[in-house]
C-alpha cells in the first residue's frame, strides 16, 4: 500500500499546481474585457506598457505573490483613462 502512495499518489499530487488560483485567471480576462474598450483612444505603445504589465500581475498571481490581482488591474485601468 505504501508502494502504491508513493509511486502514484505523491507524483500526481506533486505535478498540480499549488498556488494557481483560478480568480487569477478571471480578474485578467475582466481586465482585458474593460481595457479593450478603453485602448481605441491610447496609442499604441502605451497599450502594450499597460499589457505588459497586466500580464506581469497575471504571473504574479498565478505564482502565489499576489492575492488580490483585482485591485492592481483596476490601478492599470484608472491609470489609462488619466493620462
Amino acid at each position: 500500500m505504501i508502494r502504491v502512495l508513493v509511486c502514484i499518489v505523491i507524483p500526481a499530487v506533486s505535478a498540480m499546481p499549488l498556488s494557481s488560483d483560478a480568480n487569477c485567471g478571471h480578474a485578467y480576462l475582466a481586465f482585458v474585457d474593460h481595457f479593450s474598450r478603453l485602448s481605441v483612444t491610447i496609442d499604441g505603445e502605451r497599450i502594450a506598457r499597460i499589457h505588459r504589465s497586466a500580464l506581469r500581475t497575471f504571473d504574479a498571481c498565478d505564482t502565489g505573490h499576489v492575492k488580490n490581482p483585482e485591485n492592481i488591474f483596476r490601478h492599470l485601468e484608472k491609470g489609462a483613462v488619466d493620462q
